[in-house]
């Protein structure tokens, strides 16, 4: 070997030693992160959603005139729907919400005036909500109008309905179960004052409240 070419082949072994020493190193890459099961950002109630939901009910109503104060109580299922949208400003969250639900014929005790019975068939309310956000929770306040059809029947006279209006409040609370689906337990309470027409005519005049414990899933668009 020449004078020359010795330099040359003292760096050939270095980079031959060098190459080979790194080869024997262990990997520092770690191993691969599974997906999370739902982002980890704080969630945001912003947007509009729909849902399904089923409860118990119960209705308590009186004649205040004519019939010395004769009180009924029916006690039955409700199942309905409801859509509405939210919008949160740091923890707090607002929202318009509008529901409506079917109601079965249940456990009764409606003998108003002896014969004549009431019946509601179906109910809905619009309303406000607030409530307060602790990342996937929501408490909230909620009230607004309340409606309904109401069915009187009794001997000699034929079956009518009227549709009765009052106001409705409640709170609730609902839990994120994924960046879409939300779950809730919710309790109103709605109160349809006084009206004739919750007593055949000539019967006088009556009162009737509404209690109500909802359960329901939602489906929030967007995230």
């Amino acid at each position: 070997m020449s004078i020359k070419a010795f330099p040359i082949a003292i760096a050939a072994s270095v980079a031959a030693v060098i190459t080979a020493h790194a080869a024997d190193l262990p990997s520092r890459k770690g191993a691969p992160v599974a997906p999370a099961a739902y982002s980890s950002l704080p969630y945001n109630w912003t947007g509009p959603y729909i849902g399904l939901g089923g409860g118990y009910d119960r209705t308590q109503g009186s004649a205040t005139a004519g019939l010395g104060g004769r009180k009924n109580t029916r006690s039955r299922g409700a199942f309905g729907g409801y859509a509405g949208y939210n919008v949160q400003l740091g923890p707090i969250v607002y929202g318009l919400e509008a529901n409506a639900a079917l109601l079965s014929s249940g456990s009764k005790s409606n003998a108003l005036a002896g014969a004549a019975k009431v019946r509601e068939r179906y109910d809905g309310s619009v309303r406000a909500r607030a409530g307060y956000a602790i990342d996937r929770w929501l408490v909230y306040g909620t009230g607004g109008f309340a409606f309904r059809d109401q069915q009187i029947t009794a001997p000699g006279l034929t079956a009518r309905s009227k549709t009765q209006t009052g106001w409705i409040a409640g709170a609730g609370v609902e839990r994120a179960l994924t960046d879409n689906l939300v779950a809730r337990l919710e309790y109103t309470h709605a109160d349809y004052g006084k009206t004739k027409g919750l007593v055949p005519a000539g019967l006088g005049r009556g009162k009737s409240t509404d209690d109500r414990v909802m359960a329901g899933l939602s489906y929030k668009f967007g995230m």
